[in-house]
């Protein structure tokens, strides 16, 4: 999937990866995909403790060699440099 948005975010989300992305005062974006052959992804909405934070996105990979057998962690604590901020 690639994403494109109106922050002058773009990038593409491969098998297995996540995405973050805040809508928080406002975000124009696009996901689409140029592939070929079709592509299921799997979307969370989640009512955030603040609002009126300025809008964000991010992405990370999870290469499967790296969590075959684990669970993934997408969020972590503050100040974790491995985690996306939800």
């Amino acid at each position: 999937i690639t994403h494109q948005d109106n922050l002058g975010n773009k990038g593409r989300t491969e098998a297995g990866d996540v995405q973050v992305m805040s809508a928080g005062t406002g975000i124009a974006h696009s996901e689409y995909n140029l592939e070929a052959t079709e592509t299921r992804i799997f979307q969370i909405w989640i009512i955030p403790n603040e609002t009126g934070l300025a809008p964000s996105w991010g992405a990370k990979p999870f290469p499967k060699g790296q969590r075959e057998g684990f669970v993934t962690l997408a969020s972590g604590k503050a100040g974790d440099d491995q985690s996306l901020r939800i």
